[in-house]
């Protein structure tokens, strides 16, 4: 991207109400992580830079921190994140500071009670049975608030093309099975496979299939039975609501596409059969497919 159509890509941000900021002004990320859990042990610091919008920045110093632990995910602070905080030694109640205990360091909220005891306090109420209030006073070691936290980054992940594709192939497997069949494709479905069938129980597979593609409703044999009537008064195996019910067992209540002779009505030939009937079915509502 080049300089002008990096300012026209601003210039559409902007208009669009996004306000973007260019991050052009370094601030140091410290490596060793900040703990939000258990107070840990610091090390020495070595650290990299994060470019930040000069417009966030204030003339206090600035640090970014690496979040390590849980106890503040109900204030929104995830393990992994990062914290820009303001170095500066004074906090009010309500504040997420991150302090020195000693050697130790922690992130927490600040908080002074009615008592005019000051406190550090975990947001995480599913593990309460760890993570405790911590009270400041009358501690041995030096208590030192490094700094106040004003702003939570996280990295985001690179998302899996594999779980991506999945997704688009059910919603493009969803579209196609919404997709409106005209009644008259109905009509001359049913009417094209009636020759084929030979026993009551056999339009059974053209029901499931149909149930497939929302034409009906998986327990509304009464009407499909009113409707292969309709449509071929005189056919010798009508069917009926009984034999529906019956067929729509084991893997045949399910879609005709996890349908598993092991586990159905019928088997061998028959299983074929109907299976068969059940693809003519498809072929012919969705593409008109073996229909005059």
């Amino acid at each position: 991207m080049n300089q002008e159509e990096f300012k026209k890509l601003l210039d559409l941000l902007r208009d669009a109400g996004w306000d973007p900021l260019i991050c052009d002004t370094d601030i140091p990320i410290v490596d060793n992580p900040v703990f939000a859990g258990i107070p840990h042990e610091t090390g020495n610091d070595t650290h990299d830079f994060i470019k930040i919008p000069r417009a966030l920045l204030s003339w206090i110093p600035e640090l970014m921190v690496r979040v390590k632990g849980d106890s503040m995910v109900d204030a929104e602070v995830n393990d992994g994140d990062y914290v820009r905080m303001q170095l500066e030694q004074t906090a009010r109640s309500g504040d997420i500071v991150v302090v020195v205990l000693g050697r130790e360091v922690t992130l927490k909220v600040y908080y002074e009670d009615e008592d005019g005891n000051h406190w550090l306090v975990p947001r995480n109420k599913d593990r309460r049975d760890i993570y405790k209030p911590i009270l400041l006073d009358g501690r041995d070691e030096d208590i030192i608030i490094c700094g106040v936290v004003n702003e939570v980054l996280r990295k985001l992940p690179r998302i899996s093309t594999k779980d991506v594709m999945k997704e688009l192939r059910e919603a493009k497997k969803s579209l196609e099975v919404n997709m409106a069949i005209p009644e008259s494709r109905i009509s001359a479905t049913i009417r094209a496979l009636a020759s084929g069938i030979t026993i009551a129980r056999m339009w059974y597979a053209v029901f499931r299939k149909m149930v497939d593609r929302l034409i009906y409703k998986e327990d509304d044999f009464e009407s499909f039975c009113e409707r292969i009537e309709l449509e071929v008064p005189h056919h010798k195996h009508l069917p009926t609501v009984e034999e529906m019910q019956r067929m729509a067992v084991g893997s045949f209540a399910k879609s005709v596409n996890k349908w598993d002779e092991n586990n159905a009505p019928v088997t061998g030939s028959r299983y074929k059969a109907y299976k068969r009937l059940a693809e003519q079915t498809d072929a012919m509502l969705m593409k008109g497919e073996g229909l005059d």
